[in-house]
């Protein structure tokens, strides 16, 4: 997950802003030029709005995206974006945009979810100091790329809500989801319990150690939701 606030030595909470983990991202933009050609360095679209304006722009009626790149492959199951806290948020936010995975195997990007029209995002106004900007989560959508575990996802923004060239500049971006090994891992124990019929012929000291391993697995190594259902203030 990676966001534009203190790094954590927590594994699910990784700080994209710091060098260690920059190279993880990646960003294109078919407009290099005026003040902004910094949009080369792609953790620079990371900012709470304290700082300097750093924002990845495209020229007119032009598409941008930015991508994460994983270590592993990863199935992606839902992401959240929050907002600058600062009024740029109005044209800085995206306001339509398309998520893909891509596939090694196939040479190819895959469909993951979309996302079109989304409403003004809150301003916080003159108590930005205590509020941060406004954070919205997003599920992955049923398209068949989105059963898949990919690399590399980019979000390919299409639209902001400013007239002309569209400057992307968020605070957060976070992403939810588990490892192809984790996927692997859970599917073997959920067939043992459930397919090889050990739920309903084991005793039931059985049935629950089953239960106990499966909760394991995912306690242990899925990517922790803890933020998602509290996010941090």
């Amino acid at each position: 997950r990676g966001h534009g606030g203190e790094e954590s030595d927590v594994v699910s909470d990784v700080a994209f802003h710091h060098p260690r983990f920059s190279r993880y991202m990646r960003a294109f933009t078919d407009s290099l030029s005026g003040r902004h050609n910094q949009c080369w360095m792609p953790q620079r679209v990371f900012t709470d709005g304290y700082t300097v304006n750093e924002t990845l722009r495209t020229g007119s009626q032009r598409l941008h995206w930015l991508a994460v790149e994983f270590p592993c492959r990863v199935m992606l199951t839902g992401y959240a974006i929050r907002a600058r806290s600062d009024s740029q948020c109005r044209c800085t936010a995206p306001k339509s945009w398309i998520l893909q995975g891509w596939d090694d195997t196939k040479g190819r990007w895959r469909l993951v979810a979309t996302e079109k029209d989304q409403s003004s995002w809150r301003y916080p106004g003159n108590v930005r100091d205590e509020v941060p900007g406004e954070l919205r989560h997003f599920e992955c959508g049923s398209y068949v790329g989105s059963n898949g575990h990919y690399r590399l996802y980019r979000w390919t923004f299409v639209q902001g809500y400013a007239d002309g060239p569209f400057r992307l500049s968020i605070a957060q971006l976070r992403m939810f989801g588990r490892t192809e090994w984790q996927s692997s891992r859970v599917q073997r124990a959920l067939n043992a319990c459930v397919l090889g019929g050990g739920a309903s012929h084991a005793s039931p000291a059985r049935r629950l150690d089953l239960q106990n391993r499966i909760a394991r697995l995912i306690a242990a190594y899925a990517f922790s939701r803890d933020e998602q259902q509290h996010p941090q203030q």
